[in-house]
């Protein structure tokens, strides 16, 4: 499966945020560098997670219309169940140490608060940490998070 493109799952349930996600990563979908998938609730997130192929990366956002942090949380294991080198990266608006730890205990590779989104330079070094305990298909995926970081630091207000 390693030969296979890169998809990313975005979980992300304000439709204004899935789409600045969706359209920076728009780019490489064209050239088939990766392939998206968005869901808005943790129930489409747990149905896409365990789809042939599985996801190689999630966006994950902490709350959602159908979970909340911990139940959230507590849905990395199930993703990985099906698909154990899939990378998950935190990116939430609401997130506390007590979450961050769990979250990390959980299978997370990566967390960020979207308040911090504006400093690029924390989410990247987020994302290079995950990159490095990632497995070699979601690494394919990962760099091209560069193009919403960009998008994100511009445009997102919480």
């Amino acid at each position: 499966m390693c030969n296979k493109i890169p998809i990313v799952l975005i979980v992300e349930d304000r439709p204004e945020i899935a789409k600045i996600w969706t359209n920076a990563l728009e780019e490489y979908a064209a050239f088939g560098k990766i392939e998206i998938w968005h869901v808005d609730n943790l129930a489409d997130a747990k149905r896409r997670s365990i789809e042939i192929p599985p996801p190689d990366l999630i966006l994950l956002d902490l709350r959602l219309t159908d979970a909340k942090d911990i139940e959230t949380l507590a849905a990395i294991r199930e993703f990985k169940k099906g698909n154990p080198d899939l990378c998950v990266l935190i990116i939430s608006g609401y997130l506390t140490p007590d979450l961050a730890k769990l979250a990390i205990e959980q299978g997370a590779h990566g967390i960020q608060e979207k308040m911090s989104i504006t400093r690029t330079a924390e989410l990247w070094a987020v994302i290079n940490s995950a990159i490095q305990q990632a497995p070699p298909n979601a690494r394919k995926a990962i760099p091209y998070l560069g193009n919403i970081i960009e998008k994100l630091s511009q445009t997102f207000i919480i």
